[in-house]
């Protein structure tokens, strides 16, 4: 306000302003410190001012770079995305700047992305018959480091779990098993959730081949032939040809495979 000589007086027009040295608060409330997500990430996060008006802007920082500018920026929490991130661990933060450039930049929260499964392979059993009790052999891999949670089924039935196990080979069992044609199959969890699978099927048998000696039989000229049939519920088996003369012990005449 001006005043003359004349007591003539002047008023300028009225000009609103305000003082602010609080820079607001900033955090990041999801994805949470460690926690495991999958490629397609949606980042919450909240933000706040000591006076009431929009924030300027707020800058989400993925991996230290900035993903996505909000400008202005209401007060609140807020959910963006979802980002599309390759796997591996990761970074975010949230950067928030108010109408008088006062910044404030959260803390980084880490946390990883796995879309991949892990890698099963059921090692043993492989196929044919096999005799009882049943250990079960596989091996887990998977693209980033950490355990795994293995489950091992037989014929669809849950047998067994297995938490926090490291990957590489592992065995499982043994089972005892009756006579009949099994399914044996691992699945593998790993932090993320992603599940990982392979089976193999394979016969228990415990049902002994049958034999019947033909010749010789009675009085025999040297050089002896011996005929015999056998039989039984799985292909393939070794056999064993004994000669006992008499009075005296038992040997070894002949043996073989797969007959």
């Amino acid at each position: 306000r001006v005043t003359d000589d004349c007591d003539n007086v002047g008023t300028s027009a009225l000009v609103n302003f305000k003082v602010d040295n609080t820079p607001p608060t900033a955090r990041v409330d999801a994805p949470t410190a460690g926690q495991c997500t999958r490629r397609q990430v949606s980042i919450t996060f909240t933000v706040a001012d000591n006076l009431p008006s929009p924030l300027k802007r707020c800058e989400l920082l993925i991996d230290g770079n900035i993903a996505q500018t909000l400008a202005p920026c209401p007060q609140g929490t807020r959910t963006v995305g979802p980002f599309a991130l390759t796997d591996g661990p990761h970074t975010v933060q949230v950067r928030a700047t108010d109408d008088c450039d006062n910044v404030e930049t959260s803390a980084i929260v880490e946390f990883k992305v796995d879309d991949t499964p892990p890698t099963v392979d059921v090692t043993a059993p492989t196929g044919g018959c096999i005799p009882t009790p049943v250990t079960i052999r596989f091996t887990v891999a998977d693209n980033l480091p950490g355990s795994v949670t293995a489950r091992v089924y037989i014929n669809d039935v849950l047998r067994d779990t297995f938490d926090g196990l490291p990957q590489g080979s592992h065995s499982a069992g043994p089972y005892a098993l009756g006579q009949g044609t099994y399914t044996f199959r691992v699945e593998c969890v790993d932090a993320c959730g992603n599940v990982g699978r392979d089976q193999e099927s394979a016969t228990v048998d415990t049902t002994a081949p049958s034999c019947t000696l033909l010749t010789p039989e009675g009085c025999q000229r040297s050089p002896v032939t011996a005929t015999w049939t056998a039989s039984d519920n799985c292909s393939g088996f070794r056999w064993l040809l004994t000669l006992i003369p008499e009075g005296g012990s038992p040997g070894v005449a002949a043996s073989g495979t797969d007959l």
